[in-house]
């Protein structure tokens, strides 16, 4: 932010609440600029696994709970993972916090 940059894009997030804290803790430290969340739709559940291994990141456990019983359904899958992705970025948006988000799609 100090060398001049405009925004700030996250990684993939899987908790609205992680990115509200982390807006409000870039608020009070200053940093004023847009603060962009990324949000991945899961459609996978082996890519899903893989990405949280790759880019070593923690998604909450009801969610890993979610996916492990409906890992062998593609359709079931893809559904939740969509839901989700769409309230977090219902909730996030709902906030006032963010006022648009980055889709990772790895398509």
């Amino acid at each position: 932010v100090d060398a001049g940059a405009s925004f700030i894009l996250t990684q993939i997030l899987f908790s609205s609440q992680s990115f509200l804290q982390f807006v409000k803790n870039c608020r009070a430290c200053g940093i004023k600029i847009p603060i962009i969340p990324g949000i991945y739709p899961i459609t996978n559940y082996n890519s899903f696994l893989r990405l949280e291994k790759i880019c070593q990141l923690t998604a909450p456990k009801e969610i890993h709970r979610a996916l492990e019983e409906i890992q062998d359904d593609k359709i079931k899958i893809t559904n939740y993972g969509i839901n989700l992705a769409t309230n977090i970025a219902i909730e996030i948006l709902s906030s006032g916090l963010a006022h648009g988000f980055h889709l990772y799609t790895f398509n």
